[in-house]
């Protein structure tokens, strides 16, 4: 019997279009990130149908419309990568893409690109399969952890930080993330770590996310600043592609640097 109870002619399914879109949603709340204010995303809605009836979502994403037309555009080039094609047979979908952005790829539009397609294969998977993507990315645990971060953005100040961070608390979430790099006088950033931190108490762990916003210099005085409110990572504090400054970090504080989600 195939997993899932699925019959055996789900096993010949083919992908049959991918259909594409983009989807603006405006932000109630502008936020802010290094290079500006953010007022909407664009998402690139992928719909991938099959010749038996189940549509597979997908997206991308971008801020403020920078590259949506490019990110479309690589996405309505790889989709010939998944026309045809059996959703079940994911290796060869892969190999397809890979071939079709082979002098192009890997990283950066590219990968986004290909995300959104590979996103709505995996939901073809669990719908034709009805077997939820934990099981078939091969499950072992019921619980993950997870953190709470969306409002906590540079255009909130210390009293909206506090206020939000204590209400993720108390709604169950064991870390917070809270956005810095957005301000000129290092003593407001710590005091954005140090609100978050006294508003959650010493229970819940709180990360910092600089958005690549600072020069290992200025990363190094203030990671050591924050340092005393136990953070729990310093996220992306310098350019993705200074590796060399983001190894100066990392070596001259005791806090875990992350970095890498845009390689």
């Amino acid at each position: 019997m195939p997993p899932g109870g699925a019959t055996p002619g789900r096993y010949k399914v083919k992908i049959t279009a991918v259909d594409t879109e983009v989807v603006r949603l405006p932000l109630e709340v502008p936020l802010q990130d290094p290079r500006g204010e953010l007022t909407f995303i664009d998402n690139i809605l992928v719909r991938a149908r099959t010749d038996e009836g189940p549509v597979g979502i997908g997206w991308a994403f971008s801020l403020n419309g920078r590259n949506t037309a490019s990110l479309k555009g690589a996405v309505d080039e790889l989709k010939a990568g998944l026309v045809g094609r059996n959703p079940l047979r994911l290796g060869e979908i892969q190999d397809a893409l890979r071939h079709i952005a082979f002098n192009v790829g890997p990283g950066g539009l590219i990968t986004m690109a290909m995300a959104a397609l590979d996103v709505a294969v995996w939901d073809l998977r669990g719908k034709l399969l009805n077997l939820p993507i934990a099981d078939l990315l091969g499950r072992r645990r019921d619980r993950v952890p997870v953190y709470a971060s969306q409002g906590l953005w540079r255009n909130y100040g210390p009293e909206e930080l506090a206020a939000q961070a204590a209400e993720y608390a108390a709604l169950g979430f064991r870390a917070v993330k809270l956005r810095v790099g957005g301000e000129a006088d290092p003593e407001k950033e710590v005091e954005r770590v140090r609100v978050v931190r006294e508003a959650v108490g010493w229970g819940v762990d709180v990360m910092a996310d600089v958005n690549q916003g600072w020069t290992p210099w200025r990363a190094v005085v203030l990671g050591r600043r924050f340092q005393e409110y136990g953070l729990y990572w310093l996220e992306d504090p310098v350019p993705m592609l200074d590796l060399a400054g983001s190894d100066e970090v990392a070596r001259a504080l005791d806090v875990p640097v992350c970095a890498g989600e845009d390689h």
